[in-house]
């Protein structure tokens, strides 16, 4: 029989599931759980939906104090749930060593919407990782979220990036603009919409442990890029995802990623072998396939054959 201890804010086993597709696992042993609804019409503590935070700016500055307060605070995890429909607000700082999990229901999708642009300040952020959130700007325009150097071990999971465009609305240049994040995480994630720049931008700085799996990817430039200015103390991952833009699928030119199995299917020609689909800085690449608006289904890099 498994022995569950519940931390502050958390009443029962149904306070942590309450039906979310189990995501409340990651609340057991959590140092402290905060609640926010976007929906409630008065902000309570936070330490239950009865009591819930009505925006998750509030709920980081409260996670953050509690995370950085004595020797159990540093070294735990803090989680927070959200629900709203959406929440809108401009994130401007990330939850120090946190969860936020995406629960409830925006309209049809089985989680939470944050809407806003979010330029995450120069502060020294650690360990935060989105779980099941939704992602849009409601057409303003702007990237998604941009993220300095100053921030480590950042993931984003399972989570939904709409660049939202329609009439009068303007479409997100880029859903996610990093700058040095050593141990970036983009798994199993969605980018829909058309996107006017690269969809995921990787920019000068070190990318250490980076990993990008899974994910779907849909713009109307660059799907994934890398620019020339990008370090890493080892070769970052870029696999198995599955690409449709406009222009360059996987765009690598700083020469370090090592980049496999992923599956592209480009508005551009193969007219210049391969290189409006994948570009590959170093030749770290193997396994992708690519379809072209005048060739389908096309091994990049090719076959090469043994001595």
């Amino acid at each position: 029989m498994s022995t569950y201890i519940l931390r502050k804010g958390v009443s029962s086993l149904l306070d942590l599931k309450d039906g979310y597709l189990g995501l409340g696992s990651f609340a057991v042993g959590a140092k402290t759980v905060y609640f926010v609804d976007g929906n409630i019409g008065v902000s309570g503590d936070g330490t239950s939906w009865e009591q819930a935070i009505r925006t998750l700016a509030a709920a980081i500055t409260l996670s953050n104090a509690d995370i950085a307060s004595g020797k159990y605070g540093w070294a735990a995890r803090n989680v927070i749930f959200v629900r709203g429909d959406t929440i809108t607000e401009n994130l401007t700082v990330l939850p120090n060593k946190c969860d936020v999990i995406g629960c409830g229901s925006y309209d049809e999708t089985p989680t939470a919407g944050i809407r806003g642009i979010h330029p995450i300040g120069s502060g020294a952020y650690m360990g935060t990782r989105f779980i099941n959130i939704f992602f849009d700007t409601a057409g303003a325009g702007g990237n998604i979220i941009t993220v300095p150097t100053t921030t480590s071990g950042l993931s984003f999971l399972n989570c939904t990036f709409d660049a939202k465009v329609g009439a009068g609305t303007l479409a997100a240049g880029s859903a996610i603009v990093a700058s040095g994040v050593c141990q970036l995480t983009v798994k199993d994630c969605r980018f829909i919409g058309v996107y006017t720049d690269s969809v995921i931008e990787l920019l000068t700085g070190e990318f250490n442990d980076l990993l990008i799996q899974g994910n779907i990817v849909q713009g109307a430039d660059v799907g994934i890029e890398v620019v020339a200015a990008t370090t890493s103390e080892g070769a970052g991952y870029i696999i198995d995802n599955y690409v449709f833009t406009t222009g360059c699928g996987i765009k690598d030119s700083s020469g370090i990623m090592f980049i496999a199995n992923n599956r592209i299917v480009t508005g551009g020609t193969n007219a210049t072998g391969g290189t409006n689909g994948l570009v590959d800085g170093a030749g770290k690449s193997l396994g992708n396939i690519v379809s072209f608006s005048n060739a389908e289904n096309v091994l990049t890099p090719a076959a090469g054959a043994l001595a």
